[in-house]
Formats: structure tokens, C-alpha cells, sequence
């Protein structure tokens, strides 16, 4: 089970990994296409990191391979947030592929940046991840300390979803010493805030993990009754990959209470899911605990296959960390088959895995088998030395499991002493006050119904008013855009139909003069007929600007192409285009929105950034589309945005607020801007 836990741990994974994956290859093909082409700039860093992110669920050597160019870049252009994503990566990948020493380092500097740019959400995954990594170096006290640090900023920010996350870690590392009662106390607490938020799914999870304290404690009952409530919760919501890890615990629970062929069929359903999802990790996993079901059953060949399959699985996935478990589940079988020389083989492989972990209790079932392997071929020095080890590491076991009793009793003994003193002292004191409180009561009693009476009104009237005004509000921006837009559109047409007809009927009369006109005065003739010409291209243009119909006829992703071909900047500005994903003509409204917000950004640099290079790219994902523009400019203060005097970026905001949308500028005066908007497209 903690297996399942730890990778819980880290995130909460979407509930369709087989369509997941499909997305993630179309993402992945979409953004290694545009990596050859894109500048050394800080949107490189984050086409790195999305490559790496993308890859996480694939293959840990290319996540490890993107995230350290996004790395390396970063920190040459001294760019914290893609130092920040691109060691968040590093660290996941060493995580899983049990390097923990450089998967500690990466998340310390994912701290670090975070805290440079004084990003208190991603500080405190920071760490939540960190402290996970010391999860299975089974040093608790600095995890513990890791989650603390995590939980107070998250209280700090009042993320109670995260601090319902704290909750669940806390509860694990608790599980893990053996202090159950504060490992309850502590998932219950998560429980709490989740059934206020209403999210299902990690209510789900919290469920597994009470499940596995009641396990572990042999109460099977209880424990099968939080595995079921997390099974219909993940049914619910159609999340196939949690609900193979309920299907997989509760036959694990089964198992172990004698009803073996009930066990073994829920875990298979729950290795039948993993084959739909392709999950090959937990492949991996589930086959290792079938193959120990048929060793015990003594049945080693199809052990032995089991085995087998769990090996190859952790090595395509580079997962070394859960590597010796299967290598021992090898030997095992090997040795029912009696086959004791590969036994040995296996067992010693197993051995060399776990030294890393520090995980006792493994140590300890690899050394007293290879003890009796040793002494089944007769080696009686190897069986005595392992013997040896075996019995040093159940002394230490024996003494944690002791000092985790008496910190058990402690807690109990502290916590009953600490009741009874609060029930004395609540006794005595409504003792004392009983008589004055039945003299003022009814006093206390009316001011605090009218004053609560007296709030709910003033709340009720002023949520009300804040109601009625951002509704106002909302309308006169919809108003004033759609007024705008209807402006233009009557502008150009009467340029186009009115002024640019007369300047033609004025060519057409003037050309029928041209054979009356003296040879002295031809010149002038000439200079009149280019003007006219010139004017008629200009009005061509400005209606074209207030109304394309590139974005009429093709959408907007041809129209702001079509915009930036017709720029006309010269050799002074070079604008690079790039558009990901966006192969659907979006809604009218929001095409229009975004094509002016577009053309507002981009005459801004012209004007006044001094900029050399612009990178524009449109990112669309499954319900939203971002829009990402960078300059090499002059930059400009975000902290006094408010205090502008132009209009520009004041539109460019109620626009995209328009639209539901957000826009977030990231600017340093000398560094250029990169102005990041996104657009929701569904829903």
C-alpha cells in the first residue's frame, strides 16, 4: 500500500490516464516542433518545462532531460519562475527513479527560486516535496519538519484544500511511527475540509489513506469500510485509475483474512484496469502483489511469471525505488521451485536496492531469506552473516516499535490528563459565573440579536449593492465593446463604400482629362492621379485594420498573421508568430476580443518599447486558450500600472475581463515584458 500512498502524495492525477496520454503525445509533438525555431528566451524555458511536464507520465529520462535544459537556461537568463518549474520537474523525476539525494537537491532549488519571487503557493510544494522525498529515507522527524513548514504557509494563504493535503501527509508519517491515534486525528481533520469543499476525489484519496492505518492496525473491518466508501466515490467520478487502487487494497484486505480467491479477483480487476489505462507503474506494482499471492499458494510457476512481468515493468519505467520488492518476490519463487543458486542471485539484487531506502523492515525479509537460501545450499558462513543482520534489524525494529508504543501512551496519556484538567476548570468557572450570567443574560441575549439582526441587514444591503453595481458594471463594458466594434464595422464600410467610391469616381474623371491636358502642365497631372492612388490605398487599409476579413472569413489565428504580414515594421522589429493547438474557429465574440486586445499589445511595443525581437505564441488547451506576447524592450514598473495615463492597457483588461479572461503582465524596466493572457473557451 505505500506505494500507492507516496505517489499519492505527490499529486493528484486526472481520472482518464489512456486519454490523458493521447493529449499529452499531441502536446509533446505540438511543442518539440516549435522548439528549434523558438530564441533563447524565457519562452524557451517554459516550452522546456512543458515538454518535461508532459513527459512525467511517459518516460522519466526525458523528463529529466527537458527540465534540465529549462534549468540550465533559466539560471543563464536569470529567470526564476522557469528555475522554480524546471527543479519542481527534476525532483519528481529522481524522485520516482529512487535518486534521492539529487531529487532533494532539485526541490531545494525549487524552493529557493519560489522564494525569490516570493510565490507562496509553489514554496510551500516546495516543501510538501521535499518532505516526501525523506518519506522513504524513513527519516520522519525532518519530514515532519518539511510539512510543518508547508502547512503554516498554506494557513498563512488560507488554502484549505492544500491544508487538507498537510493533513493527509501528516497523517501518513504518523501512520508510518506507528502513532495511530494522531494519525487519525489528522485525517479526519483533512476529511472535515474536504466534505466542506465538496471535492470528491481527494476525499477519495483520504479514504484510501484511513483505510491503510486500519490495515496496518489488522482491523480489516473498519479498514474495508473506508476502502469501499473511496471505491463508489471514485466510480462516481469515473476515475478508473483510483478505483483500481481501492479494488487493489480491498483485495489485499481480503487476502489477508483468509478469503483468498474473493482477494485475488478484485486485485485482478484492478490489474485489468491498469492494462486499459497503460499504466505500466502500477502494472509493476499489482503484479508483484500477485505474484506473492501464488507463492503463497504454492503455485510458484505462475509467481515466478508474475515476477518476472513486475521486473520488466520497473525497468521500463526506470522505477529503481520499488525494484528490490519485486526482485525478492523473484526469489521467492525461485526458491519453491528450488531453484536456490538464481534464489541467492535475486534476493542479493534485492538486497543491494534497498540499502539506499533505509526501509527496515524490507532489509530485514531480504536478510532472513537469503539467510535460509544459505543454509538450504549449504553456505553456512553467508546463512550465519545474514542471520546476523537479520536479528540486528529486528532488535531495531523491536526498539522503534517500543519507543512508537510509548509515544502512543504519551500522547493518550497527555491528552486524557489534559481533558480532565480543562473539564475541572470549565466546572469551577460555570460554578462561579452561573449567577451573573442568569442576571444579565436576557440583557446580553437582546444586544446580540439586534446587533446580529442589525449586521445581516447592513451585509444583506451591501452584497446586494456590490450585486447590482458589478452587474452594472459588466453591461456598460459589454456596451461600450460592442458599441466600439459596431463603430468600426460602420466606419470601414462607409470608407470602404463611401469615400473610397468617390476617390474612385474622382481617378476615372480625372484619367478622362489626361488627353486634354497640355504637355507643361502632364506632371502635374501625374502627381494628382499618385495621390489619388495613395489615398485610395490608405482608406483600403484603415478599413481592412477596423474590420479584417481574414478574421471574418478564417478565424483568428489567420487574421492576426494576417495582421502581423502587414506590420510593416521593416528591419527595425522582427515579430515570430507561433500558434499550438488552435485549429478550431473560436465564437465570434471572443475571436474579435482577442484579435483587438492582439493588435493593442502589439501597437504598444511598436510605439513605445524600443524592441527588437517580439515572440508571439497561442497555446490552446482543453478548455482554455493562453496567449503569451514577449518583447525585448524597454520594459516598463507593473507596480504603477493603475497610475498610466494611456488607455491602452486599460482596455486591453476590461476586454479580456470581458471574456472571463485574465491578463498578467511580467515587465522589469531594461528586460523587456511578456504579457500572458488567458481566455476560457468553453463552458
Amino acid at each position: 500500500m505505500k506505494h500507492i500512498i507516496i505517489f499519492i502524495l505527490f499529486c493528484f492525477i486526472i481520472s482518464d490516464i489512456e486519454a490523458q496520454n493521447v493529449r499529452q503525445h499531441e502536446q509533446i509533438d505540438s511543442l518539440e516542433a516549435v522548439v528549434a525555431s523558438q530564441s533563447q528566451d524565457t519562452l524557451l524555458c517554459h516550452t522546456y518545462c512543458n515538454l518535461a511536464l508532459n513527459y512525467r507520465s511517459i518516460n522519466m529520462d526525458s523528463v529529466i532531460y527537458w527540465a534540465d535544459k529549462a534549468d540550465v537556461l533559466s539560471n543563464k537568463l536569470n529567470f526564476n519562475k522557469g528555475i522554480q518549474l524546471a527543479n519542481n520537474n527534476l525532483g519528481i523525476a529522481y524522485y520516482t527513479t529512487g535518486k534521492y539525494t539529487e531529487a532533494i537537491d532539485a526541490f531545494i532549488k525549487s524552493k529557493n527560486a519560489a522564494a525569490k519571487r516570493h510565490d507562496t503557493i509553489n514554496l510551500a510544494w516546495a516543501y510538501n516535496n521535499i518532505g516526501n522525498v525523506y518519506i522513504d529515507l524513513a527519516d520522519y522527524k525532518t519530514t515532519l519538519l518539511y510539512y510543518d513548514s508547508a502547512f503554516k504557509l498554506r494557513k498563512l494563504l488560507n488554502d484549505s484544500g492544500a491544508m487538507a493535503q498537510s493533513y493527509i501527509n501528516f497523517g501518513y508519517v504518523y501512520k508510518e511511527l506507528g502513532i495511530y491515534s494522531k494519525a487519525l486525528l489528522s485525517l479526519y481533520d483533512a476529511v472535515k475540509i474536504l466534505e466542506k469543499n465538496n471535492n470528491e476525489q481527494s476525499l477519495a484519496y483520504c479514504y484510501d489513506f484511513i483505510g491503510s492505518v486500519y490495515s496496518q492496525q489488522k482491523k480489516f473491518s473498519y479498514s474495508n469500510v473506508f476502502y469501499q466508501k473511496a471505491l463508489a466515490l471514485y466510480i462516481k467520478n469515473n476515475y478508473r485509475s483510483g478505483e483500481a487502487i481501492a479494488l487493489n487494497s480491498l483485495g489485499t484486505n481480503y487476502y489477508s483474512l483468509g478469503n483468498t480467491e474473493k482477494g485475488k479477483a478484485l486485485v485482478y480487476q484492478a490489474y485489468k484496469i491498469y492494462e486499459d489505462l497503460k499504466d505500466i507503474r502500477q502494472l509493476a506494482i499489482v503484479s508483484s502483489t500477485l505474484s506473492e499471492f501464488y507463492t503463497n499458494e504454492n503455485q510458484p510457476d505462475s509467481a515466478l511469471i508474475l515476477a518476472q512481468k513486475s521486473i520488466q515493468y520497473h525497468l521500463q519505467t526506470n522505477n529503481t525505488r520499488q525494484l528490490g520488492g519485486a526482485y525478492l518476490k523473484l526469489s521467492n519463487a525461485q526458491a519453491k521451485l528450488g531453484k536456490y543458486k538464481e534464489a541467492i542471485i535475486s534476493a542479493q539484487k534485492a538486497y543491494e536496492l534497498t540499502q539506499s531506502t533505509g526501509e527496515l523492515n524490507s532489509k530485514k525479509q531480504i536478510a532472513e531469506a537469503l539467510s535460509n537460501l544459505y543454509l538450504k545450499q549449504g553456505d553456512f558462513e553467508n546463512a550465519y552473516k545474514y542471520q546476523i543482520i537479520y536479528g540486528d534489524i529486528k532488535d531495531s525494529l523491536i526498539n522503534i516499535a517500543s519507543e512508537r508504543a510509548i509515544a502512543e501512551m504519551q500522547t493518550k496519556y497527555q491528552t486524557e490528563k489534559k481533558d480532565i484538567e480543562i473539564e475541572k476548570q470549565a466546572i469551577e468557572i460555570k460554578r462561579k459565573q452561573t449567577q451573573l450570567a442568569l442576571s444579565i443574560f436576557a440583557i446580553i441575549a437582546v444586544l446580540v440579536v439586534s446587533v446580529l439582526l442589525y449586521s445581516r441587514h447592513v451585509l444583506k444591503q451591501k452584497a446586494l449593492l456590490n450585486a447590482v453595481l458589478l452587474k452594472e458594471q459588466n453591461m456598460r463594458n459589454k456596451a461600450i465593446i460592442e458599441a466600439e466594434e459596431k463603430e468600426r464595422v460602420r466606419i470601414a464600410k462607409e470608407l470602404h463604400d463611401g469615400i473610397g467610391q468617390q476617390l474612385s469616381a474622382t481617378k476615372m474623371n480625372l484619367s478622362a482629362l489626361e488627353n486634354k491636358i497640355d504637355l507643361a502642365d502632364k506632371y502635374l497631372f501625374d502627381v494628382a492621379i499618385q495621390l489619388v492612388d495613395d489615398a485610395v490605398k490608405e482608406v483600403r487599409s484603415i478599413s481592412h485594420n477596423m474590420m479584417p476579413n481574414a478574421l471574418i472569413k478564417l478565424g483568428l489565428a489567420s487574421a492576426v498573421r494576417d495582421f502581423i504580414n502587414k506590420l510593416g515594421t521593416g528591419d527595425n522589429l522582427k515579430v515570430n508568430l507561433e500558434i499550438v493547438g488552435l485549429k478550431e474557429t473560436l465564437p465570434a465574440n471572443i475571436s474579435t476580443v482577442l484579435y483587438r486586445v492582439v493588435q493593442e499589445c502589439v501597437t504598444n511595443i511598436v510605439k513605445h518599447a524600443q524592441a527588437s525581437v517580439v515572440n508571439i505564441q497561442f497555446i490552446m488547451h482543453q478548455d482554455n486558450l493562453t496567449i503569451m506576447i514577449e518583447d525585448n524592450g524597454v520594459g516598463f514598473d507593473t507596480k504603477n500600472i493603475n497610475q498610466f495615463e494611456g488607455i491602452g492597457l486599460k482596455n486591453m483588461i476590461s476586454r479580456v475581463e470581458f471574456l472571463n479572461g485574465t491578463v498578467d503582465f511580467d515587465s522589469t524596466i531594461g528586460k523587456g515584458t511578456t504579457t500572458i493572457i488567458n481566455v476560457p473557451v468553453t463552458g
